[in-house]
């Protein structure tokens, strides 16, 4: 099953930091071309494969929406927390 890019520019103008309200503002969406994983259906078995899988789409979206990746895209660790630390 393909995977499509989607890249989002203009939110900022839309909703600058500190409102709590959307202005009028243009927003643009961009759909990448149709990505499939090197087997051509799934990615490779285990962590290692989901990880090139996940960077090969991130770059896409980065391309179409052009801004820079975040740092913890690139060394595969999440910024979002998954509950309280133990």
């Amino acid at each position: 099953m393909p995977v499509v890019p989607v890249g989002i520019v203009g939110t900022f103008s839309a909703l600058p930091a500190g409102y709590h309200w959307p202005r009028r503002a243009q927003v643009e969406v961009r759909f990448g071309v149709p990505m499939f994983t090197s087997d051509g259906e799934r990615p490779q078995p285990g962590p290692a494969g989901l990880r090139a899988a996940t960077e090969r789409i991130m770059a896409s979206i980065q391309s179409l929406s052009g801004q820079e990746l975040a740092a913890d895209a690139t060394r595969g660790s999440s910024p979002i927390s998954t509950g309280p630390a133990s």
